[in-house]
């Protein structure tokens, strides 16, 4: 937590794998240096996980949020967010990892 500010700094693309609360610290600290970066919210999906990051897009609402919703024991991955060529984007990296990407409501 104490780099997460300097290495999105740096970052062109950032990915989070964390729970609500610490997403949201995460997110507080990032949120002026993730100004137009994309940033990736991996969950594992479940019935509570929303398919629109409502919440992480009002904490970072000039990033560019996707939402990546990964299957357990499988390979498909459901992606969300409101910038399609963010998702776009995303997509083709979860593509080179072997992933199988579907696409939720934006």
């Amino acid at each position: 937590m104490d780099c997460a500010r300097e290495g999105c700094w740096e970052a062109d693309l950032i990915m989070l794998e964390a729970g609500d609360s610490e997403e949201s610290a995460i997110a507080d600290a990032i949120k002026d240096v993730a100004i137009q970066k994309v940033v990736i919210s991996i969950k594992e999906m479940d019935n509570n996980v929303k398919e629109v990051p409502d919440e992480l897009e009002k904490l970072l609402p000039h990033s560019k949020v996707v939402m990546a919703q990964i299957k357990r024991n499988s390979p498909e991955i459901l992606l969300s967010g409101l910038d399609a060529d963010a998702i776009e984007k995303v997509s083709g990296i979860f593509k080179e990892g072997g992933y199988i990407p579907k696409f939720g409501k934006n």
